[in-house]
């Protein structure tokens, strides 16, 4: 949105939006016949084996997994796999493409669930080799890296582009997840000091929370995360520093609620929620499993 002075005094600027306070329903979005999902170890690299093959039948929670290499995907679906190909992405990036056919009646890998049943189930190891591919895109290795030790998370309740508030919707709808997530994000880093960020005039009663609660400026960019260093942290990062270097991870309040949902139920999240701008510029949110082709979306 562009707000712009009345008397034409001030500068026009970009302003993100607020989630309204009567929430809009997410439409479920379903699958029409496959989904795609994207490895990142290139298919062609002789030295790896890629753990299912064309034909194989695959399980919703499924890790599909290259041997000597620790990239991995977790199918969102139950079904077949059709294809596995190359995949050229943005800026060269190379993946392996693994298609899966839908079936009609699905099924759910136990894996995850045996983990979360046992003594000690969340644990670093736990979330590096079944999470890392959660709705949310959960920074894995930063968060254990040994090297780089962090010890304040930043939970971003607001989103970096404008017209999106999936993250203002998942804090409005699923804070006991994100609760949840927390609690295992300190146990597996030893972080204490946890920031949730919030746009100003957005309203929520979090009632018993394990973490501060901070505001920022509706005025894009503010939700920069090096915006949010300076303005909330008073630290500033210079040129050829990352904020690891400083102790600081930024994750989205989407892939906390996925931490919290995962072993709270037992099962990896498969669905993405995502935020649909009209060409009129009006805006609704969908919920789609990960790899659903923008054909069914749109």
């Amino acid at each position: 949105m562009i707000k712009r002075s009345f008397f034409g005094l001030a500068k026009p600027r970009l302003e993100y939006n607020i989630l309204p306070d009567e929430l809009p329903e997410p439409e479920e979005i379903s699958c029409s016949e496959n989904v795609t999902l994207l490895l990142s170890t290139f298919l062609e690299q002789t030295d790896k084996t890629l753990s299912v093959k064309e034909g194989d039948k695959i399980k919703t929670g499924q890790k599909l997994f290259f041997t000597n290499d620790d990239a991995y995907a977790i199918s969102s679906v139950t079904g077949t796999i059709s294809s596995i190909s190359p995949f050229t992405g943005d800026f060269g990036a190379s993946y392996t493409a693994v298609s899966i056919n839908l079936s009609d009646n699905e099924e759910i890998d136990e894996q995850f669930e045996k983990y979360t049943k046992t003594s000690s189930p969340d644990t670093a190891d736990t979330v590096r080799d079944f999470l890392a591919c959660v709705p949310g895109n959960l920074p894995v290795n930063l968060l254990i890296n040994p090297e780089k030790p962090i010890k304040t998370i930043i939970i971003s309740g607001c989103d970096n582009d404008l017209l999106i508030y999936t993250n203002q919707y998942i804090i409005k709808t699923d804070i006991a997840s994100i609760k949840s997530g927390i609690a295992i994000l300190k146990k597996i880093t030893g972080a204490d000091d946890i920031i949730i960020v919030l746009p100003r005039g957005f309203k929520h009663a979090f009632g018993d929370i394990d973490a501060r609660i901070s505001t920022i400026d509706t005025g894009y960019p503010a939700a920069s995360p090096n915006l949010i260093m300076r303005n909330i942290l008073s630290r500033i990062v210079p040129a050829g520093k990352s904020f690891e270097d400083y102790g600081v991870c930024f994750i989205t309040a989407e892939a906390v609620a996925s931490i919290g949902r995962a072993f709270t139920s037992g099962k990896i999240p498969v669905k993405k929620t995502i935020t649909v701008i009209n060409k009129d510029e009006s805006v609704k949110l969908a919920v789609a499993e990960i790899g659903t082709p923008l054909r069914d979306i749109l």
